[in-house]
């Protein structure tokens, strides 16, 4: 959805912008319901079909910048671009890549950026080995976060209360799809450890899988565990839920147990709300942390019960993180920063910029 959030920055500051997406999808209903001008591709097009479309868009509506979200789109957009070479290609790299992509074919393809964004320095030296693309072509940008919307002040003692949550309880909270190599699975390991322990908690798994990637049923998984293991009365599915900023501040502990986030913005989200962050130490969470003890170790449920531990029975402890990380999103990773690199990336071709 990253697509339609930049787009409505650079819109609000005056880079008119348009977002491109599939016919008939997520993207495109929530890039209409924002107000953006809207383009779609058809999947059922062939590829020169597709190609074509691309073309057609770019040179009527005389864009000057193109944003690409999904790197493997170049394979549609270097076509396209033949005799284009006026407009200024920006990639965002929203991914870990584990394979080199430095043969002939990606060499072709990666040419044709003027620059690629990782939104961490951990996540460009992992990838400066893997891409066929010159040191110099790499912008490093943290992602902002909107610090009014998540703010320790929308902490809600009557949404605890509906939580089953006690004035002394810990509230824990995972907020992001079901997926493997999210960790939820893992995170509901630790806590039947710190069940076992007698160690006291209440904890919320926030969202669902995404439709068609369901592998052998992770969720279902997950929730027999935690039916078998007795945790039922300790920990509440919520399912999805668009606007989580209340329950974001309402929260005593936000866990990232993910295998590898590339960055994690749900991670800023938790750390402006004021709420306390731990987070494995994989991707690009120790960077934005930057707080070696809020660490654990990937795919150890062992490892994050200890730290969860921790925080749970040390509340003073848990609340000094909590606004450290507060002040640290707000400084390092503010939303108008964001926005300026944005704008210097979109109006580096010239001025009048559509992109």
């Amino acid at each position: 959805m990253s697509a339609v959030t930049y787009a409505r920055l650079l819109n609000a500051n005056s880079v008119e912008s348009i977002c491109l997406t599939v016919k008939d999808s997520p993207l495109s209903a929530k890039s209409e319901r924002s107000g953006v001008h809207t383009e779609t591709l058809d999947e059922k097009l062939s590829w020169l079909g597709k190609v074509k479309r691309l073309r057609q868009i770019m040179v009527s509506q005389q864009i000057t910048t193109v944003f690409v979200h999904r790197l493997k789109d170049l394979g549609l957009l270097y076509p396209a671009l033949i005799g284009l070479s006026e407009v200024d290609v920006v990639g965002f790299a929203h991914m870990l890549l584990k394979v080199s992509k430095r043969d002939p074919l990606h060499s072709l393809l990666y040419s044709r950026l003027t620059k690629l964004v990782t939104f961490t320095t951990r996540q460009k030296n992992l990838l400066i080995p893997k891409l066929p693309l010159a040191e110099s072509k790499y912008v490093v940008a943290y992602p902002g976060v909107d610090s009014k919307k998540f703010h320790p002040d929308k902490r809600d003692e009557t949404l605890r209360r509906s939580l089953g949550v006690a004035p002394d309880d810990c509230l824990i909270g995972v907020i992001g799809r079901f997926d493997r190599q999210k960790g939820q699975l893992e995170f509901v390991q630790a806590l039947k450890i710190l069940d076992e322990k007698n160690i006291s908690f209440k904890a919320i798994l926030v969202g669902a899988p995404t439709a068609g990637e369901n592998q052998n049923n992770y969720d279902a998984e997950i929730f027999d565990f935690v039916k078998n293991n007795g945790l039922d009365s300790k920990i509440t599915f919520s399912g999805f839920i668009d606007d989580p900023s209340k329950l974001m501040a309402s929260l005593d502990l936000f866990v990232l147990p993910s295998y590898q986030e590339t960055f994690g913005l749900v991670v800023l989200e938790a750390m402006a709300s004021g709420t306390a962050v731990i987070a494995t130490n994989a991707g690009g969470p120790p960077e934005i942390i930057a707080n070696s003890s809020a660490m654990f170790e990937p795919r150890s449920p062992l490892a994050l019960a200890q730290t969860l531990a921790r925080y749970i029975s040390a509340p003073n402890e848990r609340a000094a993180l909590g606004r450290e990380l507060r002040d640290r999103a707000c400084s390092t990773f503010s939303e108008p920063s964001f926005v300026q690199n944005l704008l210097k990336l979109a109006v580096s071709a010239s001025q009048g910029t559509k992109a």
